[in-house]
Parts: C-alpha cells; structure tokens; sequence
C-alpha cells in the first residue's frame, strides 16, 4: 500500500484552494446525495422501442463526443436501439443531456463546486442531466498509459449511469471481465444524485498474463488497459514519486561539468562507471548539485519546457504540472566525501535525503514558486526526519509492502506504525 500524506495546509474545505494543485490533492469532504425514487415513472424501453435521446450541445469536446458514444454502444448491446444524438432536447423525449450546459445549468447543477472526478446525476420530469467537470484537451478514444490523465466527470457518470440503471458491469478488460445484462422493457425512477470518489488517488494496473482463458491474445492491449481506467472512475491526475534523480539525467547533463556531484566511495573514488548499478549515485550535498536541481524544479513549476534545462521532455514519473519530484535512484550508495562524512557527525545518515528535499522545497517557497516538491520514505529513509525540518510546499509519500505483508503480521505491524508516525 502507499500512502501520501497531506501537510496540514492541505486540509482544506471543498473549493478553498491556495494553488490549482491543492483541488487535486485535497480529500473531498463534502457529503453524496444520493436520492432515487422507489417508483419507476420514466418510460425508456417499451417492447423493444426507445423513447430515449441523447443530447449533446453543439461544439461538445471529445469527453462528452465519447460518453455520447458509449451511451450509445452500451444501450444497444444491452436494449438492441439506436439511440439518436441531437444538439437540443425535445419534450416529447426522455432526454439525456450531458455535460455543463445552459439545460443542466438551469436544472440548479453548478459543476465549479464539484471535487475532482465528482458529478452529477439528476433528474427533471422527463430529462435526466449527466454532468461533471470535463477537460477540452482529453481524448478518452486514446487514453492508455500516461494520456487517461484529464478530468472527465461527465463520463464518470455516463458510466455510474450505466452501472446502477441498466446493471452493466466492469470487471476487467475485454468481453468476458463486461457484463452487459438484456432488457426488452426499461423504466427509470426520478434521481438526484451527487457522487464524488472518497479518494483523490485511484489507479488499475494490468500485466500481460498467461491465462488467456481470462485474456485472450488478441483482447489483451494496452488500449484494454485503458479503456478500463476510464470504466472504473480512476484518477484523473498522477502526483509524481519515482526515483527523479535517476529520471533527470543529472548525471548525464551535469557530470562532465561538475564531477562533485557524483558520489564517492570509501576509497575515495566518484562513481563513475556506466556499466555499475551503483552509476548515477549523487553527493547530495553538492552544490552544484542542489543548485542545479533548483533551477529544474523552478523551471518546470513555471511552466517553461523541458528543453530549457536540456532534456528531451519532463519524465511523467517524476514531473508532472504542479508536483516536482526529488527521490534518490535505487541502488542507493552512501558518499563519503568530506562534506558528507561532516553531515554524518551531526545527523543521522537518512537525514541527508530529508535535508536534500527541504534545502530545494525551502528555497522554492521563499521564491515564491508555486508547486510542491514530492518525496518519499523508501530504502534507508523510511522514517520522519528526527534534525531536519520540512517545508509546507512538500508532499510525502509512505512506502510499505502492501498486500504481500497482509499474512505476514510483523511486515504488517511495521508498515502500520511507518504510516502512525508519519501521520
């Protein structure tokens, strides 16, 4: 399991932000409503005739093209209708209106209260309004990989609309993981439903498997995979901790220049060899090193392009919009040199890192660059830092087995009480 844990600054209530980034992160608080009537009064499918439309504003992005698509695709495998997509709704319809619009508006919907990935399902006499906050630029039709991460609220409830009323089901990738039950006759109940996730990280993983009973060969693709974040409402954003140190080519843009930055062994020798697994270790008191890595993180939390500092595009694993991560490579190997070994007489080996990260969090906030520094307690550095204090503009994520320590009740007792300390 991993964790990340909030600084009390981020403990806001729903839509009071300091940064863009802070909607993201903060944990939504504010209360589902979720009122359906026992009644069914809204005739959808009658003998196999669809009195449904769907309605898509003119100019719709591609979030509300696609969840139009999906109504579509999944109330004909399930209903055998093609339901029409027209520009503006018509009485003598039941309309599905989707998305944040002048008819949902009026309906009382206000989507700039919503909590990232939240929206709502409502109905109004024969109209029901599917809307959430959706980005212009996401393209769910190619979202696999790093490119599922937009806001897409309204097709987080096409697919909680999908779930609840006609009973389909995502279990995993593919026709056998769908279940898509038949109806021949369908009545809705009235609704007035405002959901949100209880929390803002949420992520699916699939690796290529052998059990091609469950995935066979030509089903299991990378576009399956992401196809399936979509269906299962997981995070619309990433908040990037991994091993930046390694994924900002310090060592390949920095080293010729300053060979400080490489760490030194016991004898007195950098780390210098390409073909060691102990390459690219730093001396994280080096500073040309922490300059330089200052330098990274105010220009990528300016918005300027990677470019700028040399490297071909900002590594997703580390970097994203908002977030800047700092976090040793593995293969972690302690240096030596003469600043390090005067650090080690004062603190605790682990502490280095900690210092690391609040020396660059540190000089952000007193230059005013908005953002975070992530970090996390991982290898050597698992615990809070006992000398060294760490900014507000810092996010810190807890490393623990996860689920290969639930049997294991020590490895389970030991990630516990990380995560007690820490929080």
């Amino acid at each position: 399991m991993l964790k990340i844990v909030f600084p009390a600054a981020l403990l806001l209530s729903l839509c009071v932000y300091a940064l863009p980034q802070d909607r993201i992160i903060a944990l939504p608080t504010s209360p589902r409503r979720i009122q359906i009537a026992a009644e069914k009064t809204i005739p959808v499918l009658r003998d196999g005739q669809s009195q449904l439309e769907i309605v898509l504003p003119a100019g719709a992005n591609r979030v509300l093209q696609f969840a139009a698509a999906e109504l579509q695709e999944y109330f004909r495998r399930s209903c055998q209708v093609e339901l029409p997509v027209v520009n503006a709704p018509n009485d003598s319809k039941v309309s599905i209106i989707l998305g944040d619009n002048q008819w949902s508006r009026q309906a009382g919907l206000d989507c700039t209260v919503l909590p990232r990935d939240g929206y709502y399902l409502k109905s109004v006499g024969r109209r029901i309004y599917i809307a959430g906050v959706d980005d212009d630029k996401g393209n769910p039709a190619e979202a696999f990989g790093w490119s599922v991460l937009f806001e897409r609220g309204t097709l987080n409830g096409v697919y909680e609309f999908l779930e609840r009323f006609l009973g389909i089901r995502f279990y995993f990738p593919g026709e056998i993981g769908t279940v898509v039950p038949k109806h021949q006759q369908l009545n809705l109940p009235q609704m007035d439903i405002y959901d949100r996730p209880d929390f803002p990280r949420r992520r699916y993983g699939a690796a290529p498997i052998n059990h091609q009973a469950w995935f066979p060969e030509q089903e299991y693709h990378h576009r399956l995979s992401g196809r399936m974040n979509l269906n299962l409402r997981t995070e619309s954003f990433y908040v990037p901790c991994c091993h930046s140190m390694e994924r900002l080519k310090i060592v390949e843009r920095f080293a010729d220049k300053y060979p400080d930055i490489l760490a030194m062994d016991e004898h007195g020798k950098r780390h210098t060899q390409p073909g060691s697994v102990y390459y690219g270790n730093l001396c994280y008191t080096s500073p040309s090193l922490r300059d330089e890595l200052f330098r990274d993180a105010v220009s990528h939390l300016s918005g300027e392009p990677a470019q700028n500092r040399g490297l071909r595009g900002w590594d997703p694993s580390a970097i994203q919009p908002g977030f800047f991560n700092i976090m040793p490579k593995d293969h972690f190997r302690t240096c030596y040199c003469p600043r390090c070994r005067e650090f080690y007489q004062k603190h605790p080996e682990s502490e280095l890192v900690w210092d690391l990260v609040a020396n660059i969090a540190g000089r952000l906030r007193q230059a005013g660059v908005p953002g975070y520094v992530t970090a996390m307690g991982y290898g050597h550095y698992p615990n809070p830092p006992q000398t060294v204090s760490l900014p507000d503009n810092v996010l810190i994520m807890i490393s623990v087995r996860g689920p290969w320590a639930e049997n294991i009740p020590a490895a389970r007792a030991e990630g516990d009480q990380r995560i007690k300390i820490w929080t």
